[in-house]
């Protein structure tokens, strides 16, 4: 995108700019025509200034995605940092000097160090992939339930204002299992990656769509004004998925239930949220009728089902014990 493109060669002039500065404040004022000489005495200006362009770097990039996150920017700064971010960094920084003294003694030399940098490139390829792995979904690359609740936590934490509701949207597709059944799991995974591009499409860049398993889908709504524009969502999101879908030359019509639980009317942490959320969407599927938020009256209709249910249970036969024992 054009703006990631102007973005990126910004954020980087801004960075090489300080690290340029920090090697002056150092007494090393190179330039193309006359480098700087590196020595001994020059590696310590050297690794300030790579990690001052490190940092500087860090900070821009967790401010940017703070901003369009509406985050907490202490909480970005720190999760952009990341566990392996730091060793794959180091090696950047050591192998500045080493690729200026090779071009200065030969640039034919230059080549040889294309491999460790090759090897350094696929190391970080490989952590992103793994970090991004660990909390996504393998089949629609939405968000899973880890990082659902990490989100969820940070966005209860931070609170952008006293009056600002936070929602939480469960969603489970009507007879999806019939669908499987009927055309196939290789319909079925299509079908869930069209419904996983339709939710995204239907949010704001600053909700996080999931998915929890199977075809039950969540999105987090941060920073709402009241429960009418949780509703709109929910709303605008059930007209999506209703959409036919084309699968294999066949148009497959999916419906879905849909649930809300607000916050902090219905509970200040995940786990609670989730459970009213999860109580509201099983109304909506019995009752027919979604969107269906959260009420009080659906927790003790539900502790009535389970102890009905509870009755219903054949219970096994024991014999009774004997006087003797």
């Amino acid at each position: 995108m054009l703006w990631r493109s102007v973005f990126n060669i910004t954020q980087y002039a801004i960075c090489l700019g300080a690290a340029y500065l920090c090697l002056s404040a150092f007494g090393f004022h190179g330039s193309i025509e006359s480098p700087a000489p590196i020595d001994a005495l020059a590696l310590p200006a050297v690794l300030v200034a790579g990690l001052v362009g490190l940092l500087i770097n860090t900070i821009l990039v967790g401010t940017s995605i703070a901003l369009h996150l509406r985050t907490s920017w202490w909480r970005e700064v720190i999760v952009d940092i990341g566990p392996l971010a730091p060793l794959n960094d180091a090696a950047s920084i050591a192998m500045a000097p080493l690729v200026v003294l090779a071009a200065e003694r030969s640039p034919w030399l230059v080549p040889l160090l294309l491999v460790p940098l090759l090897a350094l490139y696929k190391n970080t390829l490989a952590s992103s992939a793994l970090k991004h792995q660990a909390g996504h979904d393998a089949l629609t690359s939405l968000a899973n339930r880890v990082h659902l609740e990490e989100r969820a936590l940070q966005v209860l934490a931070d609170g952008n204002a006293p009056t600002s509701v936070v929602g939480l949207l469960v969603i489970d597709l009507d007879r999806f299992k019939e669908i499987n059944d009927t055309l196939g799991h290789r319909a079925g995974d299509r079908i869930l990656q069209a419904i996983g591009d339709r939710l995204k499409a239907s949010v704001r860049p600053v909700d996080l769509v999931a998915r929890l398993g199977g075809d039950e889908f969540a999105v987090l709504l941060p920073d709402l004004a009241d429960e009418s524009a949780a509703r709109a969502v929910a709303s605008r999101i059930l007209v999506a998925i209703r959409e036919p879908i084309r699968v294999e030359e066949k148009l497959v019509a999916v419906d879905g239930s849909l649930g809300i639980a607000l916050s902090p009317e219905h509970g200040t942490d995940f786990e609670t949220l989730m459970r009213h959320a999860d109580l509201a969407m099983y109304s909506a599927k019995q009752l027919g009728t979604s969107p269906q938020t959260f009420s009080a009256e659906l927790t003790a209709g539900t502790a009535a089902a389970l102890d009905l249910a509870h009755d219903l249970v054949p219970r096994q036969w024991m014999p009774r014990p004997s006087s003797a024992d």
